[in-house]
């Protein structure tokens, strides 16, 4: 059986072998679709990726609001937040000198609730009456299982789901390798968020660009041999990462991770390795970004890619298979 041998990106060492292999399921705000998918369906002249396009959309967070430079208000004080000037993706707020400061951010950092604007809090919170664990007051709703099993015969009680205001999106996750006998448990370990180590010597304005909560992750241990998920639930979607803290062998890695999504009316498309959820008009809803990997040392390879593979299997499930390429 062949095992990972140093290629000239990702090296696997003999101590300390940890390989990381990420992706994103981000929620398109619907300010963007439009925009990005004009652009992707356009000239076919055009070069320019999924990915690259989402990345330079127009967005308010791009204007300043703010008639005078940071500089020059980095010794004033905040005297509160004017609640009332709030939108989906600001805050306003008075300064000691009596002007007016303005942030604005590239993803939703309020909610509509009662007529009004309030904070996201995407704080993860044990549900025990339904085994689940789920965050707070997001701009969309997550929810993860209590307990993380790899028996294939409980894939169900695996379920993740995020659900957004232009639809939904649920995936159970298949790992390769599993052999009866050699199946897992794993809880579900809330993770705190830590702050940069420089935060104490921001000024007060600075400071306003860091919001509490808006940021909360959970980990699963040993779900397999020497494997390990992390979650991290961020104000436009989720992340989540494979840990793979020990050498697995080509052929186990050639299965491939299976992802089993269900999204409703929602079509799927792969388009630049990227695996996009449209609604009935051709409006993405939700995108799965192209999956890179990095390890330990820091070095990062793109050497995966998506599948879609239903095998003509008409029951309103998506086969999203994640390939490593080992050649």
């Amino acid at each position: 059986m062949r095992q990972y041998e140093s290629s000239s990106f990702i090296k696997w060492r003999v101590v300390a072998v940890i390989l990381i292999v990420a992706i994103v399921i981000q929620l398109i705000p619907s300010r963007f679709a439009d925009y990005i998918w004009t652009k992707v369906r356009a000239a076919e002249s055009d070069t320019s990726t999924y990915e690259e396009l989402l990345d330079h959309a127009p967005d308010a967070a791009t204007e300043s609001s703010n008639n005078d430079p940071l500089n020059e208000k980095k010794e004033l004080s905040v005297n509160g937040e004017l609640t009332d000037f709030r939108t989906r993706n600001s805050k306003t707020y008075r300064l000691s000198d009596g002007s007016f400061y303005n942030t604005t951010f590239s993803y939703p950092i309020h909610i509509a609730q009662d007529n009004s604007w309030v904070d996201v809090d995407n704080t993860l919170v044990s549900d025990t009456n339904n085994a689940r664990v789920n965050n707070i007051n997001g701009a969309f709703d997550v929810s993860f299982p209590q307990v993380w099993r790899s028996d294939p015969d409980r894939s169900t009680d695996n379920l993740i789901a995020v659900c957004g205001d232009g639809g939904f999106l649920s995936y159970i996750l298949t790992l390769p390798g599993l052999t009866r006998g050699s199946y897992a448990e794993s809880s579900a370990e809330i993770l705190s968020v830590i702050r940069s180590s420089g935060e104490e010597e921001l000024s007060a304005l600075e400071k306003l660009e860091l919001l509490p909560n808006l940021e909360s992750g959970l980990k699963y241990s040993g779900v397999a041999d020497g494997i390990s998920l992390e979650y991290t639930v961020t104000p436009g979607g989720l992340k989540e990462n494979i840990v793979i803290e020990s050498k697995l062998s080509y052929d186990i890695l050639d299965q491939g991770f299976l992802y089993s999504i269900e999204a409703g009316d929602l079509t799927p498309e792969l388009i630049d390795n990227c695996v996009v959820f449209m609604d009935d008009s051709g409006t993405p809803v939700f995108t799965i970004s192209a999956p890179l990997m990095y390890d330990s040392a820091g070095a990062v390879s793109y050497g995966l890619y998506f599948n879609i593979d239903n095998d003509d299997i008409n029951d309103g499930i998506t086969r999203v298979r994640l390939i490593v390429d080992t050649e």
